[in-house]
């Protein structure tokens, strides 16, 4: 279902930016 789409797509955004908040803090 789209479900598992939108749950894929945010876990890879909240990945994303858990990175870009590393980066940031270095």
């Amino acid at each position: 279902m789209d479900v598992d789409i939108l749950t894929e797509m945010e876990n890879f955004l909240s990945d994303k930016e858990k990175q870009l908040n590393i980066k940031t803090r270095k």
